[in-house]
């Protein structure tokens, strides 16, 4: 960048100049922040959400795509997968259902829960 261009693109800021713009911030017609006017989620009714038992279940082996699977199935609006992997069946069974149930995700009504886990490789 040439020397030219950056005396003409830098200036300093005076005394005078930082409390000039001090007083800009202070004034009634700076911008708001859109969550403080309520806007963002205008007419959002949050749904009851439940935890239960999950509706599907992801096996397979470990390389085997399950990873893409529910990443792929998370797309839709409808399903909700747990977020790690909670390998119940093969590891966790002794824990009992209720501590299966509190690894879910909370759903909606009308929305089903999911988990994958999968199994080592032999």
């Amino acid at each position: 960048m040439s020397k030219e261009f950056e005396e003409q693109t830098v200036r300093e800021v005076s005394t005078e100049d930082e409390e000039e713009l001090q007083d800009e911030d202070d004034s009634p017609e700076a911008f708001l922040d859109i969550e403080e006017d309520d806007i963002l989620c205008q007419g959002y009714n949050p749904r009851p959400t439940v935890q239960r038992m999950p509706e599907a279940v992801v096996f397979g082996t470990r390389k085997g795509g399950t990873r893409a699977l529910l990443e792929f199935l998370n797309i839709h609006s409808k399903i909700r997968r747990a977020k790690s992997e909670i390998h119940f069946y093969d590891k966790h069974f002794d824990k009992g259902k209720d501590w299966y149930i509190s690894q879910m995700p909370p759903v909606a009504e009308g929305q089903i829960a999911m988990e994958k886990t999968p199994g080592k490789n032999q």
